[in-house]
């Protein structure tokens, strides 16, 4: 008897809701239906985004193969409807969902949304067997709601997180897993270990369709940020840790926050025209200074885009840094010139810390073009302690500091490290054991044969110049001492008469009456002693100069 009076009870609530829920679903879809055709693109999907999609993928087709036939058959008869006919009308929703899902999921997840709305299906049916409505509401809808619990929790498990008590991460991480079990996820990327910029999508998804609620994933390391664009039109910085996609978002480059050490070997021409081969270092990284007012300004003039970066605005983590910054670097990624052809499907990329490496080298072959070939060891200003090379790294650092940092990128270091010759590189290599490959030895047989010939008529212009240099210095060195002797000779004589007018002062002045003869004799004297130490110091002689000195000093005596 309670039995009977308690499915009476049941009968008589279902046949209730015959009457009311048809009408009261139509409106509520109504309403979705408005609702997702008017906001065509959301702020923010979040969860009830989520439920708005599954209540659209599964009340819809239940309304119309399910609600519909049974608000007839309870308008026409008032027996419920077989269990056959109930069959075939949740086979229509099974069939609708199953290519609805399967029309959004299967070209990047495959048969993974339609198992996930399978046993969603089931889900509702097992309810509807068991208890039409009232099965629906007291057993279907609970297990759905465990089902998105169990989900949830898994969700917290597996996805990785970079702020596990922030309640907005975990809604974005179960969107995100909820995404990948209806298989409308967007991808997943991962950054790959030991790679600069290297970028790896685990999981395919689809950047375009409308789900709002769908999410991608991006999961970088501590020192890595992303810069992520909705088709050409640049998005925002984000980062470090892991990064939420929505539609249309994809990355555009990995930036690493860690000082960057990069070298490479160039060709240059110094200013005597001797080709060489230089190793050029540079050392750098996006800019985690504060600046001072003067600076932020005076950056500003020459590029807008560091309006917002004179401080570091993400202060959190190892490596502090400015989004305007590192969006200011991004923008130096470009397609390099020498790949734009037809045959090049996915020409590579400039990216910003190759920009660097760059600008770097070309203020190098520019600062080893005005320097000669042994100004590349001797310094211009020698000093104690001078070094040629670091003159050449304090001219690269000048021409090229500021122009980095109007980017949002800080130089640490840039100069020439080694210069060397055509053959240097592949002794270098004999030596470690390594071998060339065979491009590497056509390369430098072509360098070496290309070279030879430029080598040798610069050789002889070198010499030529030098052979010029000595003949001016040794002109020059003869015309020194030429006035030196001159000057020599002037400062002899000037000695001489200033002795001479000495002596006849001193004479003069002790006894006045001494004959003029007999001091023009002591002169002579005087003179013919001064050309005897002058003979015997220079080993010349003066033998005419003596001879007419000893005649008139023994004539001088004779006549006393």
């Amino acid at each position: 008897m309670n039995g009977t009076s308690l499915g009476e009870i049941v009968y008589l609530i279902n046949s209730t809701l015959d009457k009311v829920l048809p009408p009261v679903m139509a409106v509520l879809l109504a309403g979705f239906t408005i609702s997702s055709l008017w906001r065509k693109q959301p702020t923010e999907g979040g969860l009830f985004e989520w439920i708005k999609f599954l209540t659209l993928l599964e009340a819809l087709p239940l309304f119309l193969w399910v609600v519909i036939p049974v608000a007839i058959q309870a308008v026409v008869s008032s027996s419920p409807p077989s269990t056959m006919t109930t069959l075939i009308d949740w086979g229509g929703v099974f069939i609708s969902t199953t290519l609805i899902i399967y029309w959004f999921s299967h070209e990047h997840s495959g048969y993974r949304g339609v198992i996930t709305v399978l046993w969603i299906d089931t889900t509702l049916l097992a309810g509807w067997l068991i208890a039409r409505w009232l099965g629906l509401l007291f057993i279907s809808i609970p297990l759905l709601v465990w089902f998105y619990r169990l989900a949830s929790h898994i969700a917290l498990i597996v996805l990785p997180s970079s702020n596990p008590d922030d309640a907005r991460e975990k809604r974005e991480r179960v969107l995100a897993f909820l995404s990948y079990l209806f298989g409308v996820q967007r991808p997943f990327f991962v950054t790959i270990d030991g790679s600069l910029r290297g970028i790896e999508k685990r999981i395919p998804g689809d950047l375009v369709h409308r789900i709002h609620w769908v999410r991608g994933l991006i999961w970088t390391k501590s020192h890595q940020v992303v810069g992520i664009t909705i088709g050409k039109q640049f998005q925002r910085v984000d980062g470090p840790g892991v990064i939420f996609l929505k539609q249309l978002e994809r990355p555009l480059e990995v930036v690493d926050l860690r000082t960057q050490l990069r070298s490479s070997v160039i060709e240059a021409v110094t200013q005597d025209g001797i080709p060489i081969k230089a190793v050029v270092f540079a050392s750098f990284a996006i800019d985690r200074r504060p600046w001072t007012r003067q600076q932020h300004e005076a950056l500003t003039l020459l590029n807008p885009a560091l309006k917002d970066a004179r401080t570091p605005d993400v202060l959190g983590g190892r490596y502090p840094f400015s989004r305007a910054r590192v969006r200011a670097a991004l923008t130096r990624t470009s397609i390099l010139a020498d790949s734009r052809s037809e045959e090049c499907e996915t020409p590579p990329l400039l990216y910003w810390d190759d920009w660097v490496l760059k600008r770097v080298e070309e203020a190098a072959r520019h600062v080893l073009a005005q320097r000669t070939l042994d100004e590349l060891w001797r310094p211009k200003n020698d000093f104690e302690g001078a070094n040629a090379l670091n003159e050449i790294a304090d001219a690269i650092r000048q021409r090229v500091e500021t122009l980095l940092q109007e980017y949002g990128i800080q130089l640490f270091s840039a100069r020439v490290a080694r210069i060397m010759f055509w053959d240097e590189m592949k002794e270098e290599k004999q030596k470690k054991g390594e071998k060339l490959s065979p491009q590497e030895e056509e390369a430098l047989s072509k360098e070496k044969a290309d070279g030879e010939d430029i080598i040798r008529k610069q050789i002889a212009a070198w010499r030529s110049e030098w052979e010029r240099r000595c003949k001016a210095t040794l002109t020059q060195g003869k015309a020194e001492a030429e006035r030196l002797k001159y000057d020599a000779q002037a400062y002899a004589y000037l000695a001489l008469l200033t002795a001479i007018a000495e002596s006849l002062r001193e004479i003069d002045l002790q006894d006045p009456t001494i004959p003029h003869s007999t001091i023009a004799i002591r002169f002579a004297g005087a003179l013919k002693n001064l050309l005897q130490q002058l003979s015997e110091e220079t080993a010349t002689g003066f033998p005419d100069q003596l001879g007419l000195f000893n005649h008139f000093t023994s004539e001088g005596t004779s006549h006393d």
